[in-house]
């Protein structure tokens, strides 16, 4: 009866404490004295089962421990390999995050891509517009010196690069010098005309430079969110596939421990049923031992598999290389644009709040 009292305490020894189910493995040390305890008990086995007189055994206590390693260890043992496996499928789908979160940064970042394209569209647009204005003005420009010129020459007669009030007290003395109505008539419709050309243009010019200003400010939040949005994947992404090959080197590391107790349990069910398989607790078949000693035990069952995590999602930085006041910029972007004004301010900071709108 001591004998099975032994293996009794023994098997309760390595049923798991509630603080090693606490993680997949029970702890290192945790498992490691479960581990021993079982090899105990089959080292135990296996020196009672090849002596000659065997103490008798109580077949009730004996169904308990078949029931113990049945209901208790090996479901311990499954339970802490499937929560493994839990944890490994966690740490993939963790890095899975960081991509699916990464597309949905871009798309918002995309957005703001499409307010560039936009805005980069009406500031050449414009640009074209004050090409034709400034056309017109020079034309109206032209046109008014070309009549000064006709009228009579007076000592008082200013020079062509003169403010055009100084031409207009110059003309008014060529009326008083009897110059006809219709002279007059013609410079003031010259006049008028070269006025409106000027404004129209200057009206143009300022919404141009307004339109630059604001595409620029606009490419530097683009480039702002896409450099983040990039940098956070990178870091997710980093973070989540080191948590996952850490973890993953540790749990290796169990799968080999995990076998070598499940082959234990199985190998001591068959002594237990040996022991029992004549109804006679006294003796034993040790034909049937050794079959125990050399049993191939299919332990594939406490494998783990740790697939590659899936590859970093593309996010691409290249297309704001070249920003505001840095690099290329004007030429990259005003090579074909004329009269476009000189960066005057760059691209704020990462971390910094961009102008959305301009001024």
């Amino acid at each position: 009866m001591r004998t099975t009292a032994l293996l009794i305490v023994l098997l309760l020894a390595a049923v798991p404490t509630a603080n090693s189910s606490q993680t997949q493995e029970g702890t290192l040390v945790t498992r490691q004295k479960e581990q021993d305890n079982v090899n105990s008990m089959l080292d135990y086995m296996k020196t009672t089962l090849r002596k000659g007189n065997l103490p008798a055994a109580d077949q009730g206590k004996m169904e308990n421990i078949t029931r113990l390693i049945q209901d208790s260890l090996l479901v311990a043992l499954y339970k802490v390999r499937g929560d493994a496996n839990a944890e490994i499928r966690s740490l993939l789908a963790n890095v899975q995050v960081c991509n699916n979160n990464s597309v949905s940064l871009l798309a918002g970042v995309d957005g703001t891509k499409g307010i560039v394209t936009s805005s980069r569209g009406e500031h050449k647009d414009c640009r074209g517009l004050e090409v034709a204005a400034l056309a017109e003005k020079t034309i109206a420009h032209d046109v008014l010196q070309s009549f000064i010129e006709t009228i009579p020459t007076l000592d008082q007669k200013p020079a062509l690069d003169s403010p055009i009030e100084k031409f207009r007290e110059y003309t008014n003395k060529i009326k008083k010098l009897a110059c006809t109505t219709r002279q007059e008539d013609v410079f003031n419709d010259h006049d008028t005309v070269n006025t409106n050309k000027t404004a129209e243009h200057d009206a143009v010019q300022i919404r141009c430079n307004k339109l630059q200003r604001a595409f620029e400010s606009s490419f530097c939040a683009w480039r702002i969110e896409l450099v983040d949005a990039c940098s956070t994947l990178t870091t997710c992404y980093n973070t989540g596939v080191s948590s996952y090959m850490t973890r993953s080197h540790s749990l290796r590391a169990l799968v080999g421990q995990w076998k070598t107790e499940f082959t234990g349990l199985q190998k001591i069910l068959c002594y237990v049923g040996v022991w029992m398989s004549d109804s006679n607790a006294t003796t034993v078949d040790q034909n049937k031992v050794g079959e125990c000693d050399s049993l191939q035990v299919d332990a594939s069952s406490m494998e783990l598999h740790f697939p590659e995590p899936e590859a970093k999602g593309v996010c691409d930085t290249a297309p704001v290389t070249i920003y505001p006041c840095e690099n290329d910029w004007q030429t990259v972007e005003y090579s074909n644009i004329t009269n476009a004004l000189i960066c005057e301010a760059g691209c704020p900071a990462a971390n910094e709040e961009p102008n959305m709108l301009g001024s």
